[in-house]
């Protein structure tokens, strides 16, 4: 595969998912973007939906990366580290909308689709970095040694998640007022510390 066409591909498929809705890409309009011929995406990649695997693969990787840099930036204060986790991932999410939605875009997720081995281990990467952070609190008795680290990160990923999400579809000022979304997001990232101290 050549590379600087694969690129090509994936820099147009996100340019067109930034003006209409993911189901309504189609190749012949990445070729056009791209400035190849309509044909030429198919020698690079199966379907749209590998293109779009893809792009989801990268959006982990990047993820990954700047949850990684919080472990780094507070290496031995772990309630920083999990309490910056979650405006991090909020951030990466206005940032990088695109790659957002297609990471937890349903057929990229059905159990029952070929899905690559490489989208796996990049979507399995980041969500360790969540239960690294938890390891790290549970060394320092920020969270209680006792409690399954798993489930505890799982947690942990679905509150930070969930907030996102809503505050990137919903009017929030129409459904619960006007709130602060980065304070309030850390407030949660408190309460559930709290639910998992040692005590």
């Amino acid at each position: 595969m050549s590379k600087a066409t694969s690129e090509k591909i994936l820099s147009a498929a996100l340019t067109l998912m930034e003006s209409k809705p993911v189901s309504l890409v189609t190749f012949r309009e990445i070729a056009a973007e791209a400035g190849i011929s309509h044909m030429a995406p198919y020698r690079h990649f199966k379907s749209r939906l590998e293109v779009f695997g893809k792009l989801a693969e990268e959006g982990h990787e990047i993820l990954g990366g700047l949850l990684n840099q919080v472990i780094e930036k507070f290496p031995v204060d772990p309630e920083k580290q999990i309490l910056t986790t979650g405006l991090t991932y909020y951030d990466f999410s206005i940032e990088y909308p695109i790659h957002f939605k297609l990471m937890f875009m349903e057929p990229l997720l059905d159990k029952r689709s070929d899905r690559p081995e490489s989208l796996i281990k990049a979507a399995r990467s980041s969500y360790e970095v969540f239960l690294k952070m938890i390891h790290n609190a549970q060394m320092k008795e920020v969270i209680s040694p006792k409690l399954d680290p798993r489930e505890v990160a799982f947690i942990l990923w679905s509150s930070v998640h969930g907030s996102t999400v809503l505050c990137q579809n919903l009017d929030l000022s129409k459904t619960v007022g006007s709130i602060d979304t980065r304070k309030s997001i850390q407030h949660a990232g408190k309460a559930i510390l709290a639910g998992f101290r040692t005590n």
